[in-house]
């Protein structure tokens, strides 16, 4: 499900999610998966703004602005656990370009990385 909610100028976000223990093992292995990403509406493909469940726990934050293909990942000090909920907070400035992100109350990432292009 997709809400078509209006993304402009300064918004705030907030979600919790619950990881389940794996069928196999005690923790999740890969390369990634995402939690929960923005595309604007020039986008080739790739989100502007997204939340990446990566490798053995890591939370990363995907910023591509402008919705070009790639993205940076930023590391963070974040890390999902199984059987656990965990809050994720986002005040984002659709307008300037700043992005700062909550992990339990914690903040995991604050940074201007331009201003997003497209219709979000």
């Amino acid at each position: 499900l997709q809400p078509q909610i209006n993304d402009s100028g300064e918004k705030w976000y907030g979600f919790s999610l619950y990881f389940e223990t794996p069928q196999s093992g005690g923790i999740w292995r890969g390369t990634n998966g995402v939690i929960g990403q923005w595309h604007p509406s020039n986008s080739t493909g790739s989100s502007s703004l997204a939340l990446w469940a990566y490798g053995d726990g890591d939370v990363l934050v995907g910023t591509n602005p402008k919705g070009e293909r790639g993205a940076t990942m930023n590391q963070t000090n974040a890390a999902y656990t199984a059987n656990q909920w965990h809050d994720v907070v986002y005040h984002v400035n659709w307008s300037t370009g700043l992005v700062q992100v909550w992990w339990d109350g914690v903040k995991i990432f604050d940074k201007n990385v331009g201003s997003f292009t497209g219709q979000y």
